[in-house]
């Protein structure tokens, strides 16, 4: 028997709809970035319990934890407005935690937009 796809329009478009969806809800934002640091906790906990080397956190947890607050910072960003644009495409789709981090109006200090550059380099490369 021959399977149906759920959704018979292109991955593209149905990422792009999510897209228009995400960028009028904060509150779907910060369900997303529950998730990644539910996910970031879990590998924290089990690279604490190894005993095959001492505790340090691997690339892909410090990734996930970028991610959720890059999620968090776009639910700000939503939540004052943006998120579409006028070609109902998602405006924010960087991952510059820095910069989506002044988008917002964030007030942050030195060493906050140090771990946001950090962050970032595990976002684009260093996690993945």
């Amino acid at each position: 028997m021959k399977r149906e796809p759920p959704d018979k329009r292109s991955p593209k478009l149905v990422w792009d709809e999510q897209h228009r969806l995400l960028g009028t809800t904060s509150f779907i934002w910060i369900l997303k970035a529950d998730e990644l640091l539910a996910a970031f906790e879990l590998i924290v906990q089990k690279e604490a319990e190894s005993l095959l080397q001492p505790p340090q956190l691997s690339g892909v947890a410090y990734m996930l934890a970028g991610f959720a607050i890059e999620v968090l910072i776009k639910a700000v960003l939503v939540q004052k407005g943006g998120g579409i644009d006028a070609t109902g495409r998602f405006e924010h789709n960087s991952h510059d935690l820095t910069e989506l981090a002044a988008q917002a109006g964030l007030s942050l200090s030195a060493e906050e937009n140090r771990l946001l550059t950090r962050l970032h380099e595990y976002l684009t490369w260093a996690g993945r």
